[in-house]
């Protein structure tokens, strides 16, 4: 990989119950880190959900409840796979709006923080989207020749996804480091956290609502018109755990600004 890296980047992929970052479960994971020395290290493991997996989830991945039930539930595995991600960017297919969410709930579930926002991600899919748009076993063909065996595997998904993403440094003019991929890649997104319920304004250089009944209000115009709804969104939406930290974070930080002035 013909890439800077000033620390390990990790790729990984899952394959899930569902979609439902709050209600679904992880069922595979494939991970491969790559060092600065362009060294690598693998993480692989099934896991049993806990749950049934729903025929259309079977479908796709092709993994039975049957096939889990001698397999670790998470829980067992959420120390070994923090420390094989911690302190290194993330890089995956689809991840920023899917894999890096449903771990970070999956994490949340066993106690265990990742602060997300200390993390640079590199997203083959956000660079195509920019580029051109096509799912992974297309693009795996026009990028590298060959087909994709084996789709919705989590380790194949994986490694075409690096393959890919090699492909693309060598095509596009990319910048040379993880930092700058990230930046470049998520410039316009303005999230604050990963679903982009809360976004920056730069020009009112303030936290944004990206959804509901407040959308385009500031965090500040909804403080002071109806705190009840962040307590809401703590306390009884159904958005993803980070949302609600993140909700908790500035309410607690408007309270305490009331109370000084």
């Amino acid at each position: 990989m013909n890439i800077q890296l000033s620390k390990p980047i990790v790729f990984f992929d899952l394959e899930t119950t569902g979609l439902s970052k709050t209600n679904d479960r992880i069922v595979e994971i494939a991970m491969t880190k790559i060092n600065p020395d362009k060294s690598r290290e693998d993480f692989y493991s099934r896991v049993n959900p806990g749950i049934e997996i729903p025929k259309v989830a079977s479908d796709i991945h092709g993994i039975l409840n049957s096939d889990l039930e001698n397999e670790p539930d998470f829980k067992s595995i959420s120390n070994e796979v923090f420390e094989f991600i911690k302190g290194c960017d993330l890089g995956g297919f689809n991840i920023h709006r899917f894999d890096v969410p449903f771990l970070f709930e999956e994490f949340g579930r066993c106690g265990i923080m990742l602060n997300t926002r200390s993390i640079d991600i590199v997203d083959p899919f956000v660079i195509i989207r920019k580029m051109e748009k096509r799912d992974l076993g297309s693009l795996y063909e026009r990028y590298t020749g060959k087909t994709l065996d084996d789709a919705h595997s989590a380790g194949a998904d994986n490694l075409a996804t690096i393959e890919i993403f090699e492909k693309q440094i060598e095509m596009y003019d990319l910048p040379d480091s993880v930092r700058e991929i990230h930046l470049k890649s998520f410039e316009d997104l303005g999230r604050v956290d990963l679903d982009g319920k809360f976004i920056i304004d730069n020009d009112k250089k303030s936290i944004l609502f990206n959804f509901g009944k407040y959308s385009s209000k500031t965090i500040q115009e909804v403080y002071d018109e109806d705190q009840s709804y962040f307590d809401w969104i703590i306390e009884k939406s159904s958005m993803s755990t980070e949302t609600k930290m993140y909700a908790k974070q500035f309410k607690n930080k408007l309270s305490s600004k009331q109370v000084s002035t």
